[in-house]
């Protein structure tokens, strides 16, 4: 799932598609994230609103 996130995708999908209860757990298991990941996001979203 850490790619999924990499790319953009709603930390709620992810706890929701890997059976997590909370939002919590997702940020605690993928925690591992940068910033030069969340930017990235960032950055495709913006391009894709294009």
């Amino acid at each position: 799932m850490t790619e999924q996130l990499r790319r953009g995708m709603q930390p709620i999908l992810v706890a929701k598609i890997v059976g997590h209860s909370s939002l919590e757990m997702v940020d605690r298991v993928y925690q591992h994230l940068s910033v030069s990941d969340a930017h990235e996001a960032l950055m495709r979203s913006l391009a894709e609103d294009r």
